[in-house]
């Protein structure tokens, strides 16, 4: 192929071609017939607050994009629980807490896949085993026994995280409160008020389902909930904001 000279105004396409032909054209990536390597060294522990930790040796691949951690639990479904950068090599799982009872039949598994630009994914590695001793917001809901107070108040991760439809805001408080609950985006404007009252001690959840105030259905992207809780009898303040990812 020759080369022809070019003039100002002209346009010029450029053709590039990745290592493992994952290649770009005009706009979006074609899509590669190629999969991911898998992801090697899976192991699973737990930190210090028995929450268990997957790590992994990161893949090399230059179109590499990401990962995606599944679950299943109880030989129950298997879910996405995280989508994870490409520099990932490790998740800490907070909605599990993990189990020492050697005699616990309850288990945890985790596989992990790599995806690349062009979306394809690769065979999983795993799955690893982890006995657990439930959910953690779980067995919040099913305590059994109704006078439980909390002793601080607490804002817990939203579950599940990222959601692409609805997730669950879990909270704790440990006397009566006026409590409000504030979505906001990634620019710290206003998205929607969840709870704005009086709310008794105890363990409490709000479901956020993707709506601005006005019921309108907001686009993918992190948002952040702000708890501000007020206790009527010692007036005591506190505050705490986290994070949460919609994925449309």
């Amino acid at each position: 192929m020759g080369w022809e000279e070019i003039s100002e105004g002209d346009t010029l396409t450029i053709w590039g071609m990745f290592e493992d032909c994952a290649y770009w054209t005009e706009g979006s990536p074609n899509t590669a017939p190629f999969q991911p390597t898998n992801p090697t060294s899976l192991t699973g522990d737990s930190d210090e607050n028995n929450h268990p930790v997957l790590t992994w040796n990161a893949n090399t691949e230059i179109d590499r994009a990401g990962y995606k951690l599944r679950r299943s639990l109880d030989w129950g479904p298997w879910i996405t629980i995280a989508n994870l950068s490409k520099s990932a090599t490790n998740y800490i799982d907070e909605e599990v807490l993990k189990s020492n009872e050697f005699r616990n039949d309850k288990y945890a598994h985790y596989k992990l896949f790599a995806y690349n630009i062009a979306a394809n994914e690769s065979d999983y590695a795993g799955p690893v085993v982890v006995r657990h001793s439930g959910l953690v917001f779980k067995q919040i809901a099913e305590n059994p026994n109704s006078e439980v107070v909390p002793e601080t108040f607490v804002l817990h991760g939203a579950f599940p995280n990222p959601f692409n439809a609805a997730t669950t805001i879990h909270y704790a408080l440990p006397e009566f409160s006026y409590v409000e609950i504030t979505v906001f985006d990634i620019m710290g404007r206003e998205v929607t008020t969840l709870i704005n009252g009086f709310v008794n001690a105890g363990f409490k959840e709000r479901v956020w389902d993707g709506a601005n105030a006005s019921g309108q259905p907001v686009p993918s992207g992190m948002y952040f909930y702000r708890l501000d809780a007020r206790a009527i009898e010692s007036g005591e303040r506190f505050y705490q904001t986290r994070k949460m990812v919609l994925l449309r």
